[in-house]
């Protein structure tokens, strides 16, 4: 069990350094994106991302792609996403979500496989506070 945590965190470290890479590429196109909303995994920045993978530039377009409580925030998002999106800087932003997806798919079947391995001890633990209730 430990290896696995041992192996989760790594997984994390590691897309955390993702995440941190793709942040650095939208500052350097001039994209202010978490001035605005800090978290790019959500749905609001899942949509953003893929509309300047695409090559989405006009910042009025981009800013509606907010949803729920960023829908409040349009203007200032307009003001943020006001940047230039190079082909550069889409290639990095398209290999940088391709590598982000394998990692939550990673994470995601680690999380599993320690599920799977704790679910008897849980089983039972569980079983005793039934028969001590």
């Amino acid at each position: 069990m430990r290896d696995l945590r041992r192996l989760g965190t790594q997984r994390v470290d590691d897309q955390t350094r993702t995440l941190n890479r793709l942040h650095q590429e939208l500052e350097d196109a001039n994209l202010k994106r978490g001035s605005v909303a800090s978290n790019i995994l959500g749905v609001s920045g899942r949509a953003l991302r893929q509309a300047l993978r695409e090559g989405e530039q006009n910042p009025v377009k981009l800013a509606e792609f907010a949803r729920r409580p960023l829908r409040g925030k349009i203007p200032e998002r307009k003001k943020a996403l006001e940047g230039h999106l190079s082909a550069h800087h889409r290639y990095l932003l398209k290999r940088l979500g391709k590598q982000l997806a394998q990692q939550e798919e990673r994470i995601a079947e680690l999380e599993g496989k320690i599920e799977e391995q704790t679910r008897p001890c849980a089983d039972e633990i569980e079983q005793q506070f039934r028969y001590l209730g």
